[in-house]
């Protein structure tokens, strides 16, 4: 009969995925996937100091379309899509994100991440969009000639928009800026590495967080921190972070996990029922007041509206 720390084991292995599957450990680079958007000719520093340390929003900016006979005889201006900079140092400190694709493709991309943004955080409550900066060049093993590309920082971000004719705008939500966990347990376990955390917002340093990664990849002549690559697109830290929370080192020891009731119970001999708080002629409504119990009800808005309404005793329409 297996013990409950061998259970948890066995629970938490099931969660991990430490695979070239998770963009976590590894994003496919390339244009031409419709999930994530390239930024190009940008330095982190500099994106990292507008969107979060100034908390302010990027607009994104495409490339000039060769085949658009408009643009070559009409001036660009700064309001065009794809106006261009005399100076590249001019165009990497400005609010504009560059991008490979021209305008329409670049507004197809940028819709379709709007939206599978909005319906993953109104369907699992969470948001998982992500422009991530820098990235680990790495391998699987010392004759591989296959490239791996893991992000080292992400920054939680959200696309917005005034209107359908607008632009889009790319701001940081102010949530945390966690550390890669995924990357952190892949190189601990198999590559003898240990990816530095990342600092609290007020701390944090790309360039010095990118040299303390270095250092700690240093033993693997390959390897590489790419500063300046950088990515949009979607990441999900939610198995991992369960994967984490069952450690048991993450419990405190006066009440460590194996020994915590609710582990022994779902892990060993299950829930026993309890007696009932109240017997079969009671009035349970004079013991329980209906106006001061919260009830779990369905989320969308009619149900809402018909809860409101019963609570308030009006009548349905």
């Amino acid at each position: 009969m297996p013990t409950i720390a061998e259970k948890l084991v066995d629970a938490r292995r099931e969660l991990l995925d430490l695979s070239a599957r998770n963009r976590l450990i590894h994003t496919p680079r390339g244009a031409t996937r419709t999930g994530q958007l390239e930024i190009t000719e940008e330095l982190s520093a500099e994106v990292f100091r507008r969107l979060v340390e100034e908390s302010k929003s990027m607009t994104f900016r495409a490339m000039p379309d060769p085949d658009d006979e408009t643009k070559e005889r009409e001036p660009l201006t700064a309001d065009d899509d794809s106006f261009s900079y005399s100076t590249l140092d001019e165009a990497q400190k400005d609010e504009h994100l560059q991008t490979k694709l021209t305008a329409e493709p670049l507004q197809t991309r940028l819709l379709k991440l709007f939206y599978d943004a909005r319906t993953f955080e109104e369907e699992q409550g969470v948001n998982i969009l992500y422009l991530v900066l820098g990235f680990l060049k790495w391998y699987e093993a010392a004759n591989s000639e296959e490239v791996r590309y893991a992000p080292l920082l992400l920054i939680p971000v959200e696309l917005s928009r005034t209107s359908v004719r607008s632009r889009f705008r790319l701001a940081w939500t102010g949530d945390d800026i966690t550390t890669n966990l995924s990357l952190q347990e892949k190189l601990q376990g198999e590559f003898a590495a240990k990816l530095p955390p990342v600092p609290e917002v007020d701390e944090l340093k790309v360039s010095e967080y990118f040299s303390a990664v270095r250092t700690a990849v240093s033993a693997h002549r390959r390897w590489e921190v790419v500063d300046n690559d950088i990515t949009l697109g979607f990441f999900s830290f939610a198995k991992f972070l369960m994967f984490r929370d069952l450690h048991p080192e993450t419990w405190p020891s006066e009440q460590p996990i194996t020994k915590h009731p609710l582990t022994n119970a779902l892990l060993t001999d299950g829930f026993h029922p309890e007696p009932s708080l109240f017997g079969t002629d009671d009035k349970i409504d004079q013991a329980l007041k209906p106006h001061d119990l919260l009830h779990v009800v369905d989320a969308d808005r009619p149900r809402r509206r018909q809860c409101a309404r019963q609570s308030r005793g009006l009548a349905m329409p």
